[in-house]
């Protein structure tokens, strides 16, 4: 069965007749040196990277052609405390984002002799020099570098994930200029009030969710993520019509794998998956949707990892001693013996059985922390995909975002299966103004095998 004949046509069908201005993203290059501000006319591409599961914020490439006269007079005295702005140009309206620059393929003997000699007339007559950059979030680098350590009373871990970032950053300065910062949290599943919670001294404050999330205490059943990037205050899915948009630093802190957070996220990416040979040319791919995006996924999907063996190493459940029962010594006394009772002292789950419907318990280390043991499950509950969104604006994707992932199964029957976003990879060809991107989503293990 075609897509237009199934259920899912009306829906495919909206987003193909759903005109979208800003799919089409011009981008200019302006770097910056100590002296000068130099507009690089021939720039080829902007890559955007954004891994939530791996980094904590963008990595951005740029490719583009110089003057060689340009390059070596101008910029390569000051390669090393080097800016650059990018600017997003829709329509008429334009966005400047200013970062740290790092050349990645500058040649050192660009400062001989032989150039030093040439004016800069005689070398920009020369075959331009392709360059290369990596642009970085300054406020990123400056949060990198926070260290923080104590012992703090009657909180939640999530109270004192929040107080702590909240704390820490506000002393940071860009420019001279204070950082403005909010806070995106998913609910907490450890809700615990603890007596106190230590945090050792040289803790990285990027690294205090992970420390939480998998030493004694726990945050989230499916691992934790920590992503941070600058947005427009509160203009996610608006256009801000303001002479002057402010712009806010926010700090995200999810569950990786826990799809459980379909059911009650604020924004949803829904991805359609559509034959690739039928739809690649279509460039109208997506649809914004209330507080949701809607797109298409001109590709099949390509699994990274096989969830069953995953299962296969970790188990589809747990049988785990329970430290803090322990210390409750559950044990009955009697004239003659001491009686316990092992499921007063242990914790036992299946998460969910194996694809041939047979389960099996794996035991675990004594811990008290459930949390974290939950984690490794449901990360086997599910498989890695990759896709493809071709004509895309990534600028609606958010680190850790509820995926529905909406396709025709076998059967001719509409799947939907739960997932969380990890990572996406977007490429702008500034020569056509169109970007593409890949997605790798966590998906939960679907009803019909995804090859």
């Amino acid at each position: 069965m075609s897509i237009e004949k199934s259920l899912l046509g009306p829906e495919v069908t909206e987003i193909i007749g759903t005109e979208n201005p800003d799919k089409k993203i011009i981008h200019e290059l302006i770097i910056h040196t100590v002296n000068d501000d130099i507009k690089v006319d021939k720039l080829k591409t902007v890559e955007i990277m954004k891994d939530y599961n791996v980094n904590i914020g963008n990595y951005i490439y740029i490719d583009a052609l110089l003057p060689m006269g340009d390059l070596v007079k101008d910029i390569y005295p000051y390669r090393n405390n080097l800016e650059a702005t990018v600017v997003d140009i829709i329509g008429n309206k334009k966005k400047y984002n200013r970062y740290k620059l790092i050349l990645l393929n500058i040649d050192d003997s660009l400062g001989s002799g032989r150039y030093i000699k040439q004016t800069k007339e005689e070398l920009n007559k020369n075959e331009a020099v392709n360059i290369t950059g990596q642009c970085l979030d300054r406020y990123v680098e400056a949060i990198r570098l926070k260290s923080i350590s104590g012992i703090f009373r009657e909180l939640t871990v999530s109270n004192l994930i929040k107080g702590l970032f909240l704390e820490e950053i506000k002393n940071i300065k860009i420019n001279g200029n204070p950082i403005d910062i909010t806070i995106s949290m998913v609910k907490e599943n450890n809700d615990r009030v603890y007596e106190h919670i230590i945090v050792p001294s040289g803790t990285k404050l990027i690294d205090l969710p992970t420390y939480l999330q998998e030493t004694k205490y726990g945050v989230y059943n499916g691992s934790i993520g920590l992503y941070i990037e600058k947005y427009q205050k509160g203009t996610y899915f608006k256009e801000c019509k303001a002479t002057e948009c402010i712009e806010v630093i926010n700090i995200s802190i999810f569950p990786l794998y826990n799809t459980e957070v379909v059911n009650t996220a604020k924004h949803k990416l829904i991805i359609y998956g559509v034959p690739d040979v039928k739809y690649s040319q279509i460039e109208n791919t997506y649809l914004v949707d209330g507080d949701d995006i809607k797109i298409l996924s001109t590709d099949d999907s390509k699994k990274i990892n096989k969830s069953d063996t995953i299962f296969a190493d970790v188990g589809s459940g747990y049988v785990n001693l329970d430290v803090a029962k322990v210390m409750h010594r559950p044990v009955k006394v009697t004239k003659d013996k001491v009686i316990n009772n092992y499921k007063d002292i242990n914790n036992e789950s299946i998460i969910k059985a194996k694809s041939d419907a047979s389960a099996f318990k794996v035991v675990k280390k004594p811990t008290d922390n459930l949390y974290n043991v939950r984690s490794s499950y449901l990360q086997a509950n599910g498989d890695l995909i990759q896709l493809q969104w071709k004509f895309s604006n990534a600028k609606y994707l958010l680190p850790g975002m509820a995926v529905i992932y909406v396709y025709l199964g076998d059967d001719n029957q509409v799947k939907r299966v739960h997932g969380i976003l990890q990572s996406h990879f977007s490429l702008c060809n500034i020569s056509s103004k169109m970007t593409n991107t890949i997605l790798n989503v966590f998906l939960e293990r679907s009803p019909d095998e995804l090859h």
